[in-house]
């Protein structure tokens, strides 16, 4: 069996790693078929900076990772 498939098996699957090596890209590649619920701790920074900004588009770019703040440009 091939890996992917045997991951496609699993009920929970935790996908980490550094930042920016590609754990996004992974996860929608394999695994967005309307089978798995998925959780993107960049989707959930969008959507609570939006939320709490009322209006204001979130960019990755004004977030710095290192520090975990919200540049306020």
């Amino acid at each position: 069996m091939k890996t992917i498939e045997r991951l496609k098996s699993l009920d929970i699957l935790l996908v980490c790693g550094l930042y920016g090596s590609g754990k996004n890209e992974f996860a929608l590649r394999y695994f967005d078929n309307g089978l798995w619920n998925r959780i993107s701790r960049n989707e959930m920074r969008k959507l609570m900076f939006e939320m709490t900004h009322f209006g204001r588009s979130w960019m990755s770019e004004s977030f710095n990772e290192e520090v975990l703040i919200i540049n306020p440009k």
